[in-house]
This record gives structure tokens, sequence and C-alpha cells, in this order.
């Protein structure tokens, strides 16, 4: 949130009175002020805003949990154990991390050399035919700056892909000075939904022989399950279970809520409402206050959340209801190379188990008898330095099977037509990819931190020089095929102005801000030798 003066008011707004006689050492400072910010603009030198679309909407800074006084060490303060984030594919999630010190240069100023050292790696769980498997996507942080008042707080932004996976994922995030990782961190909703959430209650470890077992069964349970979040306890075996977890081990997205707790955050839950808990006050900046210029801008509507809604008993869903989550994790059973997956039976018929299935793209198509599966790559593309392989992803019902087994070598044809194959900047492309197979999926990358999904696409390029274009296509049997192309961008003439070539390689034409540079010094040069009125 961005926070003015004290009093409120914008300072580039005052009353300064008529203009008129030499020009004052304020107006020389503001002069000097604006040909710096000209400066950094024409350069490219300064981020333009950040969009988030994670469902982590307010987080002042008082709320920060005891990750953002750890001292001497790198730590990721969101998402975290008991604070997950929520995202859809192809939008972007911001982190909030804590550094050991202060980075060198600034963010914002020489952007390129401020991102150097920071990387994320999304870690996914999934089997190999009955044997633990991860799935990964590595991805760059595209944007980094100070996170409100704090200096060893910033945001770290990054692009998902839209061609990932739906389901949870460990964050391995790596900063300049330190690494952090945890386990069910980030949630990635089905393209075009609302979080599925279900309510725990802080009793169900009542009556637990072992209270740390019995909460890791059900942590198994309901990363097996077709639930996007679990809100409930912040009780220390489930935690703990959390917490100790490997990066990649099969959990849900917990949102743990405890009574009096240091959760100070507004998450967006469906189409134009939040939730808010806790309300601790920044600095200059009253909880109340941000609630409701979020709530004005956006059109929002608000409902406080605590531990005093958790159920009584049991897990129930947004209605109330009760959900009824496996009884144990789906079952692999193999005879003669053929896997047969069980989806057990709960207690109560409801939640579907979400079975994933990484295995290597090798050429041999994956026949999939009883379900109808999507596929997705394992890896990021371009696949390159990866081992490429595939995630075919189906849902059962309880007590449901479905049947895999590995068929014979059938590779896809594909071929990308890229027209026209040169352009000038600011032109765009228009990219296919030609096939005679029967695709499933056909996923982009244009460019670092753009990402699609779909037969064609239109494209403008803003660098000059040779653009790879890579593309990873899947058909129905499972198999996959990369390609690559290639579009050639030249250097734009601008007729009248035979020294200006345009290079659509920084965010405003550097001509425009010099001109307008040099029109506003002849106008201050002109006031400052203006003689005094009479009479002073």
């Amino acid at each position: 949130m961005g926070r003015g003066n004290d009093d409120g008011v914008d300072p580039l707004s005052r009353d300064r009175g008529p203009v008129s006689g030499p020009l004052s050492a304020r107006d020389h400072a503001a002069f000097k002020r604006f040909a710096a910010l000209a400066i950094a603009i024409t350069l490219g030198v300064l981020p333009g805003p950040v969009r988030a679309d994670d469902w982590l909407a307010l987080y002042p800074e008082c709320g920060f949990g005891p990750e953002a006084r750890a001292l001497g060490r790198m730590a990721l303060i969101y998402p975290r154990v008991g604070l997950p984030a929520v995202v859809s594919p192809g939008e972007v999630l911001t982190a909030r991390v804590r550094v050991p010190s202060g980075l060198t240069p600034p963010p914002g100023v020489q952007k390129d050399r401020a991102l150097v050292g920071w990387s994320a790696e999304l870690v996914g769980q999934s089997a190999r035919f009955g044997e633990p498997a991860e799935h990964r996507y590595r991805t760059r942080v595209f944007d980094v700056r100070p996170d409100g008042q704090s200096t060893l707080v910033y945001r770290a932004s990054v692009h998902i892909p839209v061609w990932v996976a739906p389901g949870t994922y460990g964050l391995r995030m790596t900063a300049p000075g330190g690494r952090d990782a945890v386990a069910g961190a980030v949630r990635i909703l089905e393209p075009g939904t609302s979080p599925r959430i279900a309510f725990l209650s802080p009793a169900f470890l009542e009556g637990a022989p072992d209270e740390a077992e019995h909460a890791a069964a059900f942590l198994a349970a309901a990363a097996a399950a077709s639930v996007d979040v679990v809100v409930g306890p912040a009780n220390a075996p489930l935690l703990g279970v959390l917490a100790g977890a490997p990066v990649g081990a099969p959990l849900p997205a917990y949102l743990a809520l405890e009574a009096g707790s240091h959760l100070d955050v507004v998450l967006r839950v469906a189409p134009g409402a939040v939730w808010h808990l806790g309300g601790c006050d920044d600095r200059n900046a009253p909880f109340a206050d941000q609630l409701a210029a979020l709530e004005r801008r956006r059109g929002l509507t608000s409902s406080p959340i605590s531990v005093d809604d958790l159920p009584s008993r049991g897990l129930v869903d947004w209605e109330g209801a009760p959900v009824s989550l496996p009884a144990r994790p789906p079952v692999f059973a193999e005879t003669d190379g053929v896997f047969n997956v069980t989806a057990a039976r709960g207690a109560l018929a409801g939640v579907d188990s979400v079975i994933a299935v990484h295995y290597p793209d090798d050429g041999r198509t994956l026949v999939v008898s009883g379900v109808e599966a999507s596929y997705f790559p394992a890896v990021r593309v371009p696949m390159t330095g990866e081992v490429r392989s595939i995630v075919a992803r189906f849902v059962l019902p309880p007590g449901a099977s479905a049947e895999l087994r590995r068929g014979p070598r059938q590779l896809p044809e594909a071929r990308m037509a890229i027209v026209p194959a040169e352009v000038e900047t600011g032109q765009p492309v228009h990219v296919s990819l030609e096939s005679g197979a029967d695709l499933a999926l056909i996923s982009w990358r244009v460019e670092e931190d753009i990402t699609l999904v779909g037969s064609s696409f239109d494209h403008a390029y803003r660098p000059v020089g040779e653009q790879l274009i890579d593309a990873f296509a899947i058909s129905r049997q499972g198999v996959g095929a990369a390609v690559r192309g290639t579009a050639r961008v030249e250097t734009r003439e601008v007729h009248g102005c035979g020294a200006c070539g345009i290079a659509r390689n920084g965010p405003v034409s550097a001509d425009l801000w010099l001109a307008g540079l040099v029109l506003l010094s002849m106008v201050v040069r002109r006031r400052g030798n203006r003689p005094p009125p009479a009479g002073r």
C-alpha cells in the first residue's frame, strides 16, 4: 500500500501561489527530481506496477510472523507453513522474502543487476506408477521491490506458467545470501475456478493415540483429495508435520488459524469476496482504512474469519456439509506391466481422489482406461537441460479404478509456422502449430515471462534480433513433441527523423523524453532570467 505524508495531503497538489519571479530553490529541486525521473523512465531502470494475482489481497507489515525477524538468514514470510499461496495458472505470485542484508544495487535501480541471484522453483508431488516422484517448474523472479517500511523484506514476483498442472506445490526460492523452501506452499487452481475450501475442527486430534501420526495421515489423505485449501487449527502436531516435510512432499495447502496469532491478512476466496483475519495497524496506515480502501477500489465484500468459525467436529465444506476424505491415498497394483489404480472410499461419499502420474517422455504412449486424463509438461518449457517428462492427471470417484499401461512408440508430428518470419518492432507475428495427431495440449513459451496454451497466437516483440519460440505438444496418447522456431525482429525506422531508429527494447521512447527535457529546460531558463516584478 502506498503511503503519503503525515497530514495525508499529496505534496504535489499543494497551492504554491502565482508563478512569477526568479526560479526558487524549491522549484529547482522539483525540476531536478523530474529530470531524474524522466531519465530513469527513458532508460527503463524504474520498474512498472507489479500485478499480483494470488489470493493475498493485503498483508500489513505488522502482521509478519517471526520469520520476518530471523536475523542473518533468508526466510519466506509468504507463502509459509500455515499461510499458503493460492493462484491460477498464468497469473503472478508475489512472495514476501526476508533477506539477510539490504540488496545492492537496490531494486528499481539497474533492474537486471538487482535480479541477479533470484530464482524460484515449484516442486509438485506425483507418482511414477506407484513410486513417489516430483515434477518441477523453474521460473524467473521478474520483479523485486521493498515491502512497506521494512529495509530487509522484499516482494518477489514470479509468473506461474499457464501450462502448470493444477495441484499443491512446495516452493523453493533463492535470493542473494540464502535459500528457503516450504512444503505445501502454493496451490495451483483449476483454470477459471475459485478455491474449494474445507474447514477442520480443532478437536479432530482428540482421542488419537499418536497425534503426530494421526495428523500426518490426515494431511496425506487431504493431499490426495480434490480440495484446494484446508482451513484448520494451528495445533503443534499439524504444523510440525508441515514444517518438517521435504519440499516436494504430498501435502494440502493448509491455512492455520489461532486465536491471538500474528496472522493479519486479507484473502480473496471468491469473486468479489475476501476474508480478513486479524487486523493489526501499521504506522500511519490503520488496518481498517486499508481494508476500506481495498473494498472501495475493487468493489469487494469482506467477512471476518477466526478460529471460532471452525466446526465443532469433523471436516465440513463451505456450506457446513460433512466432507469425507479418502481413507488412504490411491493404491497402485501392477500385473504384467499393467497398473491398476484405485481410489479408496471414505466414511462418506463426496470427495474425489486426484491422481498425478509422472512418466518419461520416451516416445511410448500411455494408455489410460476407465477415465479421461489431462496432460501437462512435467518440467519447464523449453526443456533445455531437463529430462523430458509428462504428468498425466485424472480424477477418480471414491472406490473407482483405472488402468494404465505403456504402449508402442508413436511420436506425434508437429510443425511450427511463423508468419511473417521477419517483422519490424511492434508488428505482430502469427504463430501456429500444425499436426496430423490428435493433440491434447500445446504449451508455449514466447518470451521468458510469457507462456501460452492453444494451437495459435499473435504476438508483437519488443527486443530486436532473433526471438526463439518454444512449443511442447502432447497427444491424447500421452506422447510429447518439442518444437522450436525463430522470428526475426528488425529495428523500425520513424519517417521524418533520419536519426530516429526506434528499437522496442525500452518502455518509453528516449527521443520523446529527451525532447520534453529540452523544452522544460528552456522554460525553466526563461523563467530564471525574467527580471523580478517592480516593487520587489
